[in-house]
């Protein structure tokens, strides 16, 4: 089948700033921004390819930049908790785990931690597959 290839940008969107969606981490003691880095991310569908970029404070992890993203409508997920894991990824964009798992790597690395535990660095490229 044909990949579609679906480019969404934050570009026109307003910075973040203590009044926009900032992850809470993204924030100083005194609530205004912390230094900010840009992940990238690559959401491999079943019929489609999705792009988009997020900024988010440093030291962030790949659960706030994916929380930034929900935010900001450019991403659906749905995790669930586990205490050794941290949040674990059950859907995106409505595609659940059933008889496969999403899975992630940044930087063309597999991952080794939950998305919640997971720093990413700026210009870190976040990549999800869900794998059968």
């Amino acid at each position: 089948e044909e990949k579609k290839e679906v480019t969404r940008s934050l570009a026109d969107a307003p910075q973040p700033s203590a009044e926009t969606s900032v992850s809470p981490a993204a924030l100083k003691e005194d609530n205004t921004p912390a230094n900010l880095i840009t992940a990238y991310f690559t959401i491999h569908m079943p019929n489609d390819l999705e792009t988009f970029s997020v900024d988010l404070a440093e030291n962030g992890t790949v659960f706030d930049a994916m929380v930034i993203a929900k935010e900001k409508g450019l991403l659906a997920y749905t995790t669930r908790t586990f205490a050794s894991l941290g949040e674990f990824v059950t859907s995106i964009n409505n595609v659940e785990s059933g008889d496969g798992v999403w899975v992630y790597d940044i930087n063309g690395q597999l991952a080794s931690k939950g998305i919640s535990f997971q720093k990413i660095q700026h210009a870190d490229r976040i990549t999800w597959r869900y794998d059968e």
